[in-house]
């Protein structure tokens, strides 16, 4: 019986990290569904506030993410700036819903000034967590050059993901893909003519080397034989003294 006790206690020790985690998370989120379902008018509103209040400032992110929730519904006092800042620290614990939020809300500037680089990089954590409208969103980003610089090739990238997760994409990717590999003649083909003039100009430089350098040679010859004759009329009139 001891050993079976032992054993307990050990195993409880074990886990007790992990299982206060979800005990915290489970009474977030039991706070939070018990707010939204009270009557209108309820007295127990303020209390699960803070209640919410004081499991985020404790860092459950479950809570800071619910309280996000009711201020950009409306529940408690529409109040976007607000919103963000528990859907942001709710991000910054790694809950993955709010990672969506935040990048949501820096891309339609709620809350906070508009920014796309910080919706791209919530975004991209949002979707590394499995978020399948940040997928989407990325998807939809590079595609249309939302935010971003347009590139086909990454747009396929989260796509492909989509797809994986199970959205209907197929039809997508097979436009992307088709746009991609028409972009790409495309850019050949604007290289193939920006590079033709310079092309040109070295095929006409190479022709022009190969003349001088003839000339050259042949300059050379002529030269040469005048020098040979210039030696052979100075032997002869050296002999022509010689002789008188």
């Amino acid at each position: 019986m001891k050993k079976l006790l032992l054993i307990l206690v050990l195993f409880l020790g074990f886990i007790g990290s992990p299982y206060a985690d979800f005990e915290s998370w489970f009474n977030a989120s039991n706070a939070c569904q018990k707010i939204y379902n009270l009557e209108e008018g309820s007295n127990q509103k303020e209390t699960i506030i803070q209640n919410l209040e004081s499991m985020a400032k404790e860092g459950v992110a479950r809570a800071s993410h619910c309280l996000g929730q009711l201020y950009e519904d409306g529940f408690v006092t529409r109040d976007a700036q607000e919103s963000f800042t528990w859907y942001l620290k709710a991000a910054e614990l790694g809950y993955p819903s709010a990672l969506y939020k935040v990048g949501f809300m820096y891309q339609q500037g709620e809350g906070v000034i508009e920014d796309h680089n910080q919706a791209l990089n919530w975004f991209k954590k949002a979707a590394e967590s499995g978020d399948s409208r940040a997928i989407n969103q990325l998807a939809v980003m590079y595609e249309f050059g939302s935010g971003v610089a347009k590139n086909y090739k990454e747009a396929i990238f989260w796509t492909k993901l989509a797809i994986e997760l199970g959205l209907p994409y197929q039809e997508k990717l097979n436009k992307l893909e088709l746009l991609a590999k028409t972009e790409d003649e495309e850019t050949k083909r604007r290289a193939e003519i920006e590079t033709a003039p310079i092309e040109q100009a070295y095929q006409d430089a190479l022709k022009i080397k190969r003349r001088l350098t003839q000339e050259s040679i042949q300059l050379k010859a002529d030269l040469d034989l005048v020098k040979y004759q210039l030696d052979l009329l100075n032997a002869v009139w050296e002999a022509k003294d010689e002789l008188a």
